[in-house]
């Protein structure tokens, strides 16, 4: 059975390839990956018939970003922060506060290792479990790592089946 869905957000140009929800303030964020941003929605935003595409309430893009072949999200429960992956050539994982709008710059980065793809946040534990595409692993880092610091586990080889 198909159903009809209760809101839709169209937009003609962006790509988006992820998404998360921030609870706290009721917000959306679409990662893009066609035009490099962060769109930011009221979570019960809705393009009405009228219009061809639906204006973000924020939108963090420009070179400052580096957002460029990012497709992972997480947003902090606490502090609303914004956490992205790169998929492709940027390798990092990048931090921008809640109230980030514009070309700024992230306030935290972190060199990962080529080709990583996703991300999951234990906050219980304060660790960052991020996936490698190819060769598989899972690297985990301390939650607020940034630039260089070294993963505190990795999980590869042919015994974990990844």
């Amino acid at each position: 059975m198909t159903r009809p869905p209760v809101r839709q957000i169209w937009d003609t140009d962006p790509i988006y390839v992820s998404i998360a929800v921030n609870t706290a303030t009721d917000e959306v964020v679409l990662q893009d990956t066609n035009e490099f941003g962060l769109r930011i929605f009221n979570r019960l935003d809705n393009t009405p018939a009228t219009v061809s595409s639906l204006q973000s309430k924020k939108l963090i893009q420009g070179p400052k970003t580096k957002l460029e072949y990012h497709q992972g999200l997480y947003i902090d429960p606490k502090n609303g922060e914004i956490y992205s992956v790169a998929s492709d050539n940027q390798d990092n994982i990048l931090t921008f506060s809640h109230d980030a709008s514009g070309n700024v710059a992230p306030v935290r980065e972190l060199k990962v290792p080529h080709r990583g793809f996703a991300m999951a946040i234990d906050e219980e534990k304060q660790e960052m479990y991020v996936t490698i595409q190819y060769p598989p692993k899972i690297v985990v880092y301390r939650k607020g790592a940034s630039g260089n610091d070294q993963p505190i586990r990795v999980l590869e080889g042919e015994s974990t089946r990844l």
